[in-house]
């Protein structure tokens, strides 16, 4: 089953903490999810009080449960900067022009299409040739990612660990390319996702709501 609740930000919610403890009286992993390592310190401090120990329990960011789930090596932002710098430097480009400004800018873009999962077909019929040139280099790091060793993590799509069940707490927004991987998960896994009330969308809540009974 898996299922949003609601909580005040911060607190920690019965209804998790029950089912937490239930997986690991029954001799099952249970893997936790939290926005930051202030937070897992405080989450795992918590539980080993609780249970004198956590050998069953992980506490994880969501991009570390990324890579655990790939062989790939993770594409940091000094390499993404590293592959379009050298597309500017030996492309041939009308708009487009080779300077750190736009290295970082248009890293940048890239990064944020990719977490929002807007592809590079985008550009294609962009106005302005600037647009398309942009649209030119997205589509040959889209390539490079699809056919390399290498992940910036928004493309991992598979949850690879015997824990039955995975709990996501604290987050109080989320990136598309997040919401896909959780929808992934919930496949093969069960999940909780506690969600704080603070919420820059007050619809949120209801949206993932939807997209987990799914």
């Amino acid at each position: 089953m898996n299922y949003a609740i609601y909580s005040n930000f911060g607190e920690f919610n019965d209804t998790v903490e029950k089912r937490v403890l239930e997986e690991i009286n029954s001799g099952r992993k249970v893997t936790y999810i939290l926005p930051t390592k202030n937070a897992a310190i405080q989450y795992r401090n918590y539980y080993v009080n609780k249970l004198g120990g956590i050998s069953d329990l992980d506490f994880v960011g969501l991009d570390s449960l990324r890579k655990i789930s790939t062989s790939k090596k993770v594409l940091d932002r000094s390499l993404k900067k590293y592959f379009v710098k050298n597309i500017l430097k030996n492309g041939k480009f009308e708009s487009l022009y080779f300077s750190g400004g736009m290295v970082s800018a248009i890293s940048t873009l890239i990064a944020l299409g990719r977490e929002s999962l807007v592809d590079s077909t985008l550009f294609e019929n962009a106005s302005e040739n600037f647009l398309k040139e942009v649209g030119e280099v997205y589509k040959k790091y889209e390539d490079f990612i699809s056919n390399s060793k290498y992940t910036d993590l928004t493309d991992i799509e598979s949850f690879k660990s015997e824990t039955g069940l995975v709990v996501f707490d604290g987050f109080y927004s989320m990136k598309k390319a997040d919401i896909k991987f959780i929808e992934k998960i919930a496949n093969s896994h069960e999940v909780i996702f506690n969600i704080p009330y603070l919420l820059i969308d007050i619809n949120y809540t209801e949206k993932l709501v939807d997209r987990l009974k799914k």
